[in-house]
């Protein structure tokens, strides 16, 4: 033979790779199928949920066309949600959105997408329309915000800003972050 040297090491070679080739077989086998699944553990059409307030009235509502619970990161799902937050003595804020998703124990509401609030006229304040997208919720406390572009209008007032924080329960507020511009008729 006129390279046996060469012959050896080639052959070693071989037998380290079909012996790696094997051991990754054996670690694919061994393996448990952890597929990561996320289906729905219970669903609702049509839902309505009301949450009370310790006085027995109303602290907020949630209408759904329909919602799905997933159970492995315990979020729940909502197609074209309504939500109203009540404040004691006034009218309604109403949330509307295309969807939302709800975190937990449902205390914290992600609205992806275009979003509507809603505030009628009561008790002498005005009423309030607010556009915006990707909208939290944080139905317990009345707290809202967004990083996203926000237009206000109020009768013939308006405001563009960037940006929101706002408390939606007594006393209310609403604070534009940055980049706001407005126009207020003075009566």
């Amino acid at each position: 033979m006129k390279y046996p040297l060469l012959t050896s090491l080639l052959l070693i070679v071989a037998l380290a790779g079909f012996g790696w080739w094997l051991s990754t077989i054996g670690e694919q086998e061994s393996r448990p199928e952890q597929a990561e699944l996320h289906y729905p553990d219970y669903y609702a059409s049509d839902l309505v949920s009301v949450r009370y307030n310790q006085d027995g009235l109303p602290q907020h509502r949630l209408k759904s066309v329909a919602m799905r619970h997933f159970a492995d990161d315990d979020t729940t799902e909502l197609e074209h949600p309504i939500f109203w937050q009540y404040a004691a003595g006034a009218a309604p804020w109403r949330v509307t959105a295309t969807s939302a998703t709800l975190y937990g124990n449902n205390n914290k509401i992600f609205m992806p997408g275009e979003v509507q609030i809603d505030h009628a006229a009561s008790n002498g304040k005005r009423p309030y329309q607010i556009t915006t997208s990707d909208l939290w919720a944080h139905p317990d406390s009345g707290y809202v915000s967004t990083k996203q572009r926000v237009q206000i209008t109020s009768q013939g007032d308006w405001l563009h800003g960037v940006g929101l924080q706002g408390q939606l329960l007594e006393p209310v507020k609403i604070k534009l972050l940055s980049e706001v511009r407005g126009y207020h008729e003075i009566d």
